[in-house]
């Protein structure tokens, strides 16, 4: 995180927890995206979860439909 940037929001504490939980990490969840359509360049993809996880964004409604869904898949940890 930069110089000045505002500390890791709950929201960035609750997804760094949920990824953990459903045994993702930052890299496989930007490879599983990009698996099931998103069509950015997974390091976009990752990029965009690494600010999340360090609460430089705020976390989006969509991602945490992600994650629910995520969690709801067969054999999933979550």
């Amino acid at each position: 995180m930069s110089e000045g940037a505002n500390p890791p929001t709950d929201d960035a504490a609750w997804f760094r927890e949920r990824l953990a939980a459903l045994g993702y990490t930052q890299s496989s969840l930007a490879r599983e995206m990009a698996r099931m359509g998103d069509p950015r360049n997974p390091k976009v993809i990752l990029r965009g979860i690494s600010r999340i996880a360090t609460g430089d964004v705020a976390l989006s409604g969509e991602m945490r439909v992600i994650l629910h869904l995520l969690g709801e898949r067969p054999g999933s940890k979550g």
